[in-house]
């Protein structure tokens, strides 16, 4: 059994590191890009994809990517464009990005969410946080390359405290998206340290203005986050998009939340579904909530262009 899943892995990788060769790449992988059959195949995106390239949708937004063939989200994204990675959340974001002053991208991985964020709204001071080296990397290399001038980013994690933390990073084939400062969250191949800081201290040390709109997918630390961030919700009152695990961040959200008065709206291909509690959904097909201080509720209605259920 052993032998035949190092087998395995071993083909999946040199499968791979064929795929990834710029030349295979450009004479193979990507021409079936404007194949329509191939394009909405099944598992198409899981095609790696090498070089830059342009995604587009959500009313005509446009970012730009570049990425090595390891990175999974670009992937989607080339195949399907914006509506090819998380179009229940992304979309709303984008429409409540375009009529926020402040939008903070907290675990932005390689950027896409802050990306439509400052491509949708070019007067917005947009912040991404990444405290992953290597994806860092290609987050600074998205950056670079739309050339947003109002696109800040930090290698940072936000918690509950300054100082250093460990920081937990499974490795493989694609950039390491399930890294996490909760020990035992993912099997974990390296341990890295990173600096941390609260949400609370950073926007006071760069006296950031008003912050509307929040992303947040931090694998299960959201909680320690928000611990660090109370100040800013009670004086900004941001929406959040956040990642809920099942069985996991359920019960430590709403104890932050409630007491804030928060509602909790699963976010579904139907629109944004209110919920009583905060209720991961088992199987994943729906990953984020959005929670919405109570007195913003009208303003959600308005510009987050679905229903509100």
């Amino acid at each position: 059994m052993t032998n035949g899943r190092q087998l395995k892995t071993h083909l999946k990788r040199a499968a791979f590191g064929l795929l990834t060769t710029p030349v295979v790449n450009r004479s193979l992988v990507r021409p079936l890009r404007h194949v329509e059959r191939i394009r909405k195949a099944g598992r198409v995106h899981r095609l790696p994809v090498v070089g830059s390239f342009t995604a587009r949708g959500f009313d005509g937004c446009a970012i730009q990517l570049a990425t090595a063939g390891r990175d999974s989200i670009a992937s989607r994204l080339f195949w399907r464009g914006l509506e090819g990675f998380e179009p229940e959340s992304l979309g709303p974001f984008h429409r409540l990005a375009k009529v926020s002053a402040g939008v903070l991208d907290i675990g932005a991985n390689t950027g896409v969410y802050a990306l439509v964020a400052a491509a949708a709204n070019p007067d917005a001071v947009v912040i991404a946080f990444e405290p992953v080296p290597e994806i860092f990397e290609y987050l600074a290399g998205n950056a670079r390359l739309n050339a947003f001038a109002h696109l800040r980013l930090e290698q940072l994690a936000l918690g509950d405290h300054d100082g250093q933390i460990e920081f937990f990073v499974p490795v493989g084939v694609t950039l390491a998206t399930g890294g996490s400062a909760a020990i035992g969250f993912r099997p974990a191949d390296q341990t890295l340290t990173v600096t941390c800081t609260t949400l609370d201290e950073y926007l006071d040390d760069h006296r950031s203005p008003q912050i509307d709109l929040i992303k947040m997918d931090t694998e299960s630390t959201e909680p320690t986050v928000l611990d660090g961030a109370s100040a800013t919700l009670a004086r900004c009152r941001p929406t959040i998009i956040c990642e809920v695990l099942k069985g996991r961040t359920e019960q430590a959200l709403h104890d932050r939340l409630a007491p804030q008065e928060y509602r909790y709206f699963l976010m579904t291909e139907n629109g944004l579904e209110g919920r009583a509690a905060i209720e991961a959904d088992g199987s994943y097909r729906y990953k984020n909530y959005l929670f919405v201080p109570e007195e913003r509720i009208d303003w959600v209605r308005r510009h987050a262009g679905v229903p509100v259920l």
